[in-house]
């Protein structure tokens, strides 16, 4: 995100969409309502199961 449109949001409250802060990358991945419990519990089952250390990189990075 440019330092233009972080600041217009902290300095205007600015409120974005999913989709808006997904194509800023705030967030890696945006769910349908409709769908979040199908599509968002296999993920963290799938990754609860990685070694301790990938998790960890998954917190550093920001993609989990």
């Amino acid at each position: 995100m440019g330092s233009l449109k972080a600041n217009e949001m902290l300095l205007f409250n600015k409120k974005i969409t999913a989709v808006e802060a997904c194509k800023l990358g705030l967030v890696t991945e945006v769910f349908q309502d409709a769908n979040f419990q199908s599509e968002v519990w296999p993920k963290i089952k799938e990754w609860s199961e990685l070694p301790i250390n990938v998790r960890g990189l998954f917190e550093y990075f920001h993609l989990a």
